[in-house]
């Protein structure tokens, strides 16, 4: 953790101003898959299901907390997939006023994705990142995730005031096992299209 900082599971207690301070972080919230943080019915169903520990849920609501002044300077939510062994984050906010380079903490949301997967026992991190910005693309490949696509049309943003569109966002992946224990597909199985992707992704990892 960078100094001056923790790390804690959100309160249920916290939710309402939680969602508020969300609004003031991340305005654009408002539209597409991410809206959902703002229903206190998603926490109380979905993220905040009583005592069960948290290496059992599904999704992990992570807050960092600024230790000197006691605010809230950002969150992470986790989701993993037990049968899949992979680990994602639909939503990573470092608020307004901490997000100077001093705070140390914008790299955190990535990093916590690929850790917290190995404390896990998974397998894969990946993450979606918005292309309307480079912040988290230069912040996902400064901490070891590869870019592996472009989705276009993922999601809806509003992308002006009073304005919503579906947009292009790009994934990123980061493998938390050597690569020896992956199946390698053969080259008679791939398109020339796929083949010409599979050669500019993993150019390491030659096909069978």
């Amino acid at each position: 953790m960078p100094r001056g900082y923790r790390l804690e599971l959100l309160n249920p207690d916290d939710v309402t101003h939680f969602i508020k301070l969300l609004t003031e972080w991340y305005p654009d919230i408002q539209a597409g898959c991410e809206s959902r943080f703002l229903r206190t019915d998603f926490y109380k169903t979905t993220l905040l299901p009583g005592d069960l520990p948290p290496r059992k849920r599904f999704f992990l609501p992570i807050v960092f907390r600024h230790e000197s002044s006691g605010e809230l300077a950002g969150c992470i939510f986790l989701e993993k997939n037990e049968s899949a062994l992979t680990i994602t984050s639909p939503l990573g906010v470092i608020a307004t006023n901490h997000r100077h380079t001093r705070s140390g903490i914008s790299c955190l949301p990535s990093v916590l994705i690929a850790e917290v997967g190995r404390m896990m026992g998974l397998e894969l991190a990946f993450y979606i990142s918005t292309l309307r910005a480079p912040s988290n693309q230069v912040i996902a490949e400064k901490t070891g995730y590869k870019l592996v696509g472009i989705i276009p049309g993922n999601d809806r943003d509003m992308v002006s005031p009073g304005v919503t569109k579906r947009v292009f966002e790009a994934i990123y992946a980061k493998l938390l096992v050597p690569e020896n224990s992956l199946y390698v597909p053969s080259e008679k199985s791939l398109t020339k299209n796929t083949r010409n992707l599979w050669a500019e992704l993993f150019p390491s990892i030659p096909l069978r």
